[in-house]
């Protein structure tokens, strides 16, 4: 039984990760992972897939910095399913479900949420790669402003200290 899992990257690059019977994987940035992905939010070591015995694709997070995420929960430890998506980092990953045998996808299991085809997988993952730009910009521009509040009162010191020599003389 061979199962392939979707990785997409940040970058739009789609890398395609073959698990076969009792293997197991570490993803993450660091030469330590079996996998090593580029991606800026991904722990050095961030999580673990396992195809299990009985054909289950498990996920663990490994103690990662920012989370391994499905849908908008964190997760610690989690049996995959068809028709999840999982976030590590700004990275999605999803099982191919389109060369598995019936058998197959009866062992794997399916989320059970109605209409999840490709199309529905594909508009979720541009969803929260628009959400987390948003936030990303939100972040940014908040990061500016305290900049600038920061610099007017480091103007505003030196003003007072120039006005107090001045008194001085």
């Amino acid at each position: 039984m061979a199962i392939v899992i979707i990785i997409r990257l940040p970058n739009s690059e789609t890398l395609h990760l073959k698990l076969e019977a009792l293997d197991s994987f570490k993803l993450g940035r660091s030469s330590k992972c079996d996998i090593v992905l580029e991606d800026p939010k991904m722990s050095g070591v961030h999580c673990r897939i396992d195809l299990e015995p009985s054909g289950k694709v498990m996920i663990k997070d490994l103690d990662s910095s920012n989370g391994t995420w499905l849908s908008t929960s964190k997760i610690t430890h989690h049996n995959f399913k068809l028709g999840e998506i999982v976030r590590i980092g700004q990275t999605y990953l999803q099982i191919d479900a389109s060369e598995l045998t019936p058998a197959e996808r009866i062992k794997i299991g399916k989320n059970e949420v109605k209409g999840m085809d490709n199309t529905t997988v594909n508009k979720q993952v541009k969803d929260l790669q628009k959400e987390l730009k948003k936030q990303a910009e939100e972040n940014q521009s908040l990061r500016a402003k305290l900049e600038l509040e920061f610099k007017s009162e480091d103007m505003a010191t030196t003003h007072l200290k120039l006005d107090k020599k001045k008194m001085k003389r």
